[in-house]
């Protein structure tokens, strides 16, 4: 029995330097004991509100309200833990219904502005003004380039946040862009897609009766469609190829950091003293349990000596 008590208290004050190291180490570095990551869809499947030639390329407006499930509040195992929620980009999936791109030069640029819901309705007025006023047809949103600069402008101006995307992967479709975003958007808000490609990106529809045609060309002959005496078939197919659609999706990772306090620490140094006062008291009242630790010390105690009166006799030598 005695024995058994002596292993207990050894143990226990062994498991309690352990734990305080950690905990001290801890406490000097952050410390991840989980992490995940998922996929948070923030748009699916987005068609344009607006399409635009300003200079030398083809531009797009996505616009879609911020709405996802909110995410789930974990709860820490206990005060020792921080639970964090960060977003590490934002990924943007664009979908263009042709076989081919080219040249390689028309990469696509993306930037993603988030606004509120008030000033998006703004932005619509505009898209919605021009658009009946130019009556182009109904198979393109396209709007003047003075109205989509003037949008453009409002959108730098006013944004809760802009963000860049860099294209990532070949030049063909589908695009994939990756954005580097500081949070998540808030729920209620709006963002807006600016997608832009070079205007002499050449296209190859999967049908076969269109060529591989220039994107302003191919817009071209939609508005002019009547001059051009395009059918409705062609109509159709050329409309299919210029409705880019734009997916947003936010990579989430979910990490618990532990994270001690100055009181974690005294706690377990109180049981360290408990501990270490336990295993002195049985010391004291049962020494004959400890004859080999006895011997073990002195062992060392020996060991570590000797070095030192060889040094001291070599010096009395010289």
């Amino acid at each position: 029995m005695a024995r058994m008590i002596k292993v207990l208290l050894v143990s226990l004050v062994i498991s309690s330097i352990v734990v305080l190291a950690i905990l001290g180490w801890a406490m000097l570095h952050e410390t991840s004991v989980y992490q995940s990551f998922y996929t948070l869809s923030l748009s699916v499947a987005t068609r344009k509100a607006a399409v635009s030639i300003v200079g030398d390329k083809v531009c797009y407006l996505y616009m879609y309200d911020v709405f996802y499930q909110s995410l789930p509040l974990q709860v820490p195992p206990s005060d020792l833990y921080v639970y964090n929620t960060s977003v590490n980009n934002l990924l943007v999936n664009v979908n263009i219904f042709a076989s081919q791109l080219g040249p390689s030069s028309s990469n696509i640029s993306v930037r993603i502005f988030e606004i509120t819901k008030p000033f998006s309705l703004d932005v619509q007025r505009i898209i919605s003004a021009e658009t009946s006023s130019l009556n182009y047809s109904f198979y393109i949103p396209l709007i003047s380039r003075d109205a989509y600069l003037e949008i453009r402008r409002q959108l730098e101006q006013k944004a809760i946040e802009k963000i860049n995307c860099t294209q990532i992967g070949l030049n063909a479709p589908p695009a994939f862009l990756q954005c580097k975003a500081q949070s998540l958007p808030r729920l209620g808000n709006v963002q807006v897609v600016e997608m832009c490609i070079a205007r002499d990106t050449v296209i190859k529809p999967f049908s076969s009766p269109i060529n591989a045609t220039r994107i302003d060309r191919l817009i071209d002959m939609v508005v002019n469609s009547t001059k051009y005496g395009v059918s409705e078939s062609v109509l159709k197919e050329i409309s299919a190829v210029l409705d880019i659609i734009v997916d947003v999706h936010a990579t989430i990772s979910e990490n618990i950091i532990l994270r001690p306090q100055t009181s974690h620490l005294l706690r377990v140094s109180a049981f360290l003293v408990v501990f270490l006062g336990g295993l002195y008291l049985h010391y004291r009242l049962r020494p004959d349990e400890y004859k080999e630790v006895k011997r073990f010390i002195k062992k060392l105690s020996r060991l570590a000596y000797m070095p030192c009166i060889g040094r001291r006799d070599r010096g009395k030598q010289v």
